[in-house]
């Protein structure tokens, strides 16, 4: 049930014709050099200067992007969190059985809907790891007790992804493999202690020595090949990212928020009622909780050590005795590596920089759940009668898991399955038209578009290079796109694409060529709306180069405390009239536009 609005927007993004702009075009187009002498050892760069640890994400979305071109991307960015969604479900059975099983999948059901399921098909290098985290973390454990290569296998692959996609990752992914190691090798030292102090005729026969060498060996080869791009980077490139990354964090220019400030940013993420239970969380920055309500998590996972040590009947992960009193405590210090990377964050205390606390809060409530839910489990076995505790806690589950299923599967079907709605479509078409009359062929490109950062020039740019036009980049994106493609080359035509409202202020020079004007209204359309957006501008007192936003509720009520009149802007919204016009013009070498 919970996968089912997730195969439903994998088959929309199928059948989307998506093709990506800003952000996420830079990112197809690093997927487009895999395999070539070009191919990223590093992930998507940052603002900060330096790039995300890995390029996992790429490497994976290569095969979808040649078979199947960017909607095949998105398919595969869908079967990866289905994948990871199951997995969680899987390793969760494994590590409480049915009971924590099917905590999870309730759970999911629930981060799902918040999170948004249309964005499990997006392949923004914040939103792809926030399943295969969650997965990775019931993984550990569950491979800790088990001693299961399939286990750590699976660990080891979700946590290198997700730790690769984005370095907000990293504190709690590294928390939580330190913890699976040190946990793993005390229990090895304990059951060497038991082997040594039993008496010899009733000892049995040790596990092939040679089996475990193997296996270790085979788990640290894959983990080797997964980091394999960072480590070649960090030997052919000094300083190389990782010491780019260490420098940052010792002496980075950007001050965390206040302490007060980010422990109740911290609290809202994973304290009581936290975001990925639907609580309401602001665009930035994060919404404030009561800072008391951080500690609710931590005291629960003590008074769940505290009922095993002193039950250790209790079933609450499985194994021994002795894992099952560490459960807890690899909960605890997952959650204190993640309050830590939220309260000295230096990306700001952004609901999408924080997104990956979610599959965080999601685990530590299940794990500090589990005492509870094993005390259940007894009841059920004894429970009577439809208002026994049995069908009471099996009724509220259903109705939690097919109400979050429900809204999930309405928002897959309605909600826009493209990234970029105002952008993505304007990138396809136009990059269409320019296409059809662009003879292939080396060009520089540049760009006066104040949309969305130029996402729709940016995006036309990469499609022509993924089309096989070999396209000179502005020398400032070298390292988006690599600085093969940033190499300012006057000696060749000059691609300028021009967006509506700087066109009012660019006169094209002397020897220029009108190659494409594209709108997505019709004339008459256009007409109309250029009417209401003067009436706009009069009644806001707007400058006539300032650029017009209605995409978001916050701009048009902006507008509308400015005087705006709300039947024009609900008209110009309606019209989608703020989507900018775009003009290609091609000019001849040597010019800068």
């Amino acid at each position: 049930m919970v996968v089912f609005p997730m195969v439903l927007v994998i088959f929309r993004a199928g059948g989307s014709g998506w093709e990506p702009s800003g952000d996420h075009a830079m990112e197809v187009l690093r997927m487009h050099d895999t395999g070539g002498r070009h191919t990223p050892l590093l992930g998507a760069y940052s603002r900060f200067g330096w790039n995300h640890p890995g390029p996992l994400l790429f490497w994976i979305g290569a095969p979808a992007l040649k078979l199947a071109g960017p909607v095949g991307v998105m398919v595969s960015v869908g079967v990866i969190n289905v994948a990871a969604l199951v997995g969680a479900v899987w390793s969760a059975r494994r590590l409480g059985g049915n009971a924590m099983a099917v905590a999870v999948a309730v759970g999911s059901a629930v981060l799902v809907h918040n999170h948004g399921v249309v964005k499990l098909v997006d392949i923004w290098n914040p939103w792809v790891a926030v399943l295969p985290l969650l997965c990775f973390l019931f993984t550990v454990p569950a491979a800790v007790i088990h001693r299961s290569a399939g286990l750590g296998s699976l660990a080891i692959v979700t946590g290198s992804f997700a730790a690769q996609s984005h370095l907000g990752n990293v504190p709690v992914v590294g928390a939580a493999t330190a913890g699976g190691l040190i946990w793993l090798g005390t229990s090895l030292l304990r059951e060497r202690r038991t082997l040594i102090n039993q008496p010899t005729e009733n000892v049995g026969i040790p596990a092939s020595h040679r089996r475990v060498w193997l296996t270790g060996a085979g788990l640290i080869g894959l983990l080797l090949a997964l980091w394999s791009g960072p480590m070649v980077d960090q030997i052919i490139h000094d300083p190389g990212n990782v010491v780019a990354l260490a420098r940052f964090t010792a002496d980075n220019p950007e001050e965390p928020a206040p302490l007060k400030v980010a422990l109740g940013a911290a609290a809202r993420e994973l304290g009581f009622r936290p975001a990925w239970t639907g609580a309401p969380e602001a665009a930035w920055p994060v919404n404030p909780a009561p800072i008391w309500t951080l500690a609710l998590i931590p005291m629960a996972l003590v008074a769940g050590t505290v009922a095993t040590v002193r039950r250790p009947d209790l079933r609450i992960s499985g194994g021994t005795a002795f894992d099952r009193a560490m459960l807890p405590g690899q909960a605890a210090l997952v959650f204190t590596a993640a309050v830590f990377a939220v309260t000295r964050t230096t990306g700001g205390l952004i609901p999408y920089v924080l997104r990956w606390s979610w599959p965080v809060a999601l685990f530590t409530t299940v794990v500090a759940a589990a005492p509870v839910t094993d005390w259940l489990t007894g009841l059920f076995q004894r429970s009577r009668g439809p208002m026994s505790p049995k069908w009471v806690t099996i009724t509220a589950a259903t109705l939690i898991l097919t109400i979050a299923t429900a809204g999930s599967s309405v928002a897959a079907v309605h909600d826009p399955v493209m990234p970029t709605p105002m952008s993505d479509p304007t990138t396809r078409d136009l990059s269409r038209s320019l296409r059809d009359v662009l003879p292939p062929g080396s060009y520089r490109v540049r760009w006066l578009d104040v949309r969305l950062f130029s996402a729709a020039s940016i995006g036309v740019a990469v499609n022509l290079t993924r089309n096989g036009y070999d396209i000179d980049f502005p020398t400032d994106h070298g390292t988006r796109v690599g600085q093969f493609r940033a190499r300012h080359r006057t000696d060749l035509p000059l691609l300028m694409i021009i967006g509506q409202t700087p066109r009012h202020h660019w006169e094209p020079p002397a020897g220029a060529r009108h190659l494409v004007h594209w709108d997505h209204l019709s004339p008459a359309d256009r007409a109309r709306a250029d009417q209401l957006e003067r009436t706009l501008r009069r009644d806001t007192a707007m400058r006539p180069d300032e650029l017009m936003v209605l995409d978001t509720p916050v701009a048009r009520q902006n507008l509308l405390a400015a005087g705006a009149d709300p039947a024009t802007v609900d008209a110009l919204h309606q019209m989608e009239a703020d989507r900018e016009w775009y003009e290609v013009w091609l000019l001849p070498p040597g010019s800068e536009g």
